[in-house]
């Protein structure tokens, strides 16, 4: 998939900003989950090599568990990061959207063959603590 991200901190933080090193990113996990999270750089890189290399949403994982959100998030969707120590799916999502035109020919936003290029809108967030809905 085509990916960009919302922000050029998140791109930064993604790419291993210059020097090679993931600080960026920890200290995204660190204010979104808390000091004492188990979720490290890691977790989301996977996450995002597995974005990378899928043509469609449709080609993603299902250990990813890739959905879209409701409520006040509807047009977002989610993946799940797995976090080492936590059983079941975890609670630290990757939120992306959509990147195309609405008019564009052959994109439905409900067929996941049709999401070929996204924006990453936050790398990680539990958002279940955040009294978003999902």
């Amino acid at each position: 998939m085509e990916i960009n991200f919302a922000t050029q901190k998140m791109t930064d933080a993604a790419n291993g900003e210059v020097n090679g090193t993931y600080s960026k990113m920890s200290q995204i996990i660190r204010k979104n989950l808390g000091r004492n999270t188990t979720c490290s750089f890691t977790e989301i890189v996977l996450v995002l090599d597995a974005l990378a290399a899928a043509e469609t949403c449709a080609d993603l994982p299902p250990s990813l568990h890739p959905h879209p959100l409701k409520g006040d998030r509807v047009g977002h969707f989610v993946v799940d990061i797995k976090i080492p120590g936590q059983g079941g799916r975890g609670v630290a999502r990757l939120v992306f959207q959509p990147n195309h035109r609405a008019d564009e020919l052959g994109y439905r936003i409900d067929n996941y063959k049709t999401i070929k290029k996204i924006t990453i809108v936050e790398l990680c967030v539990d958002y279940h603590t955040k009294g978003s809905k999902q």
